[in-house]
């Protein structure tokens, strides 16, 4: 089936990359999603992988060498509790927060009068406002 699909690809498609069917792969996945029991999108899916893989030149050996590792890696991370029909990524560390040495303990009069002054402007007339540090790029909608 590998091989006949491959021919079929080759002569369809031509002497392409992984890209475009890694992408049409993520169409697929969301249409199997929407319908799960469908056999032919599950297809359509194994046949994009299978594609993808072969232009990228990666062996079956080589992808179930990358498996075993990625299956440890997996392992070894926390995860959420498992939430039907919702995707579950793993828990990431959250870094250290990082506190300059020299944090001032309040900001120039001259900064918060500034942004008082453009609150305040914006609150009469009821726009929203974008901050910026940069008084040139401040703007008013």
């Amino acid at each position: 089936m590998r091989r006949e699909h491959a021919e079929w690809s080759d002569a369809t498609f031509g002497d392409i990359g992984p890209v475009g069917p890694l992408k049409h792969l993520s169409k697929e996945a969301l249409e199997a999603a929407a319908d799960p029991s469908d056999p032919l999108e599950w297809a359509d899916m194994q046949f994009l992988l299978w594609d993808a893989q072969r232009r990228m030149g990666i062996s079956d050996e080589f992808i179930t060498r990358a498996m075993i590792e990625k299956l440890e890696i997996n392992k070894s991370r926390q995860w959420p509790e498992p939430k039907e029909g919702e995707p579950r990524l793993h828990i990431k560390e959250q870094p250290a927060t990082v506190v300059p040495e020299e944090c001032p303990a309040e900001l120039p009069y001259a900064q918060v009068k500034a942004a008082a002054d453009l609150y305040a402007l914006c609150w009469q007339s009821g726009e929203v406002v974008t901050y910026t540090p940069d008084p040139e790029k401040a703007t008013i909608w």
